[in-house]
């Protein structure tokens, strides 16, 4: 996940950046989804698994969050002529 946040740092648009964090997430969902698995059929210990599953909840809202604010940022940074594509307020 590190490496892939990494290079979405390293891209050239925030667009790009914002789809490395997407995938992040979607790795995090997989690491969660197999840890259930583990403790279902007896291959997590019951003193490790809280806390591991703690880390990884928490990793969860931090990527949520990292992906909402870089999403809120990449709406100010749009070229000038998409400009025009958004509604006018007067």
């Amino acid at each position: 996940m590190q490496k892939g946040i990494a290079e979405g740092y390293g891209r050239q648009t925030k667009n790009e950046y914002i789809q490395f964090l997407h995938i992040a997430l979607g790795s995090l969902r997989e690491l969660d989804t197999q840890l259930i698995i583990a403790q279902e059929v007896g291959l997590a210990e019951t003193n490790l698994f809280k806390p591991v599953m703690n880390e990884v909840q928490e990793m969860q809202r931090i990527m949520v969050s990292s992906k909402k604010e870089a999403q809120k940022i990449a709406l100010f940074l749009l070229p000038s002529s998409s400009l025009c594509l958004l509604p006018f307020h007067q």
